[in-house]
Order: structure tokens, then C-alpha cells, then sequence
């Protein structure tokens, strides 16, 4: 997970859209670095033994995994867009398809959102 983009985004999180300004993370972008934190531990720091590496996996990569996985919102900057979609790549470089699918309608609604506000199209 080494190629996922770290990012330090913030924004406003009541308008969906997010602006550096407003001191508070984007939560795409927040979870996608914790996933990929979670991943870096997890190759480090994982005990040897397939139960005791299950039970690690828990506490390292999993729940920002299960965050992804479940995620139904769209991007809030294009930054997080952009993360979602290298995330997306990787994941499916790796058979990981889960990942694929949430992280690219993340996306995808964020740049659907973007191209209606800038021809004045409501969303």
C-alpha cells in the first residue's frame, strides 16, 4: 500500500466539500491513511503464525479497511478523489476488489458534484 497518497486534507465537513481553511480532516482521506498506516504496521509488525497474525490484522489494517469497504460517500476534495482512485488501482493490482468498487463512487461522485457546480447544473 505503499503507492496510496498520503494526504493531510481538512475542510468543512456539514457542506460535504471540503476547504484546507477549516482546520477539520477529510474523512476519505483521513481513512485511506489510516488503511495504509495499518498495512505498513501490519507488513513490519505482524507476528509469525497464521492465528496470531488474524489477530493482529485486527488491530492494524482491518478497521480502516472495513471504513473503506463500507464507504457510500462521495470524495471531499479532489485530492481524497484522487487517493480513492490510487487506492482503487492498487487494490485491484491486488486482487483486493472490496476496495475497488466504494473508492471509485467515491470519486466519481465527487467529480459528478464538481462538473454540476461548474456549469451550474444542480446536483
Amino acid at each position: 500500500m505503499n503507492e496510496v497518497m498520503q494526504s493531510t486534507l481538512t475542510g468543512n465537513p456539514h457542506d460535504g466539500r471540503f476547504d484546507r481553511s477549516q482546520g477539520e480532516p477529510d474523512p476519505l482521506s483521513h481513512a485511506i491513511k489510516e488503511l495504509r498506516l495499518g498495512f505498513e504496521d501490519f507488513n513490519t509488525n505482524a507476528p509469525l503464525g497464521e492465528d496470531a497474525a488474524r489477530a493482529y490484522a485486527e488491530t492494524s489494517y482491518r478497521p480502516p479497511r472495513r471504513i473503506i469497504i463500507g464507504w457510500s460517500r462521495p470524495a471531499g476534495s479532489m485530492e481524497s478523489a484522487v487517493a480513492a482512485l490510487r487506492l482503487a488501482k492498487v487494490a485491484y493490482d491486488e486482487d483486493d476488489h472490496a476496495i475497488v468498487g466504494p473508492m471509485v463512487a467515491a470519486a466519481l461522485a465527487y467529480l459528478e458534484q464538481s462538473a454540476a457546480a461548474s456549469d451550474g447544473t444542480p446536483s
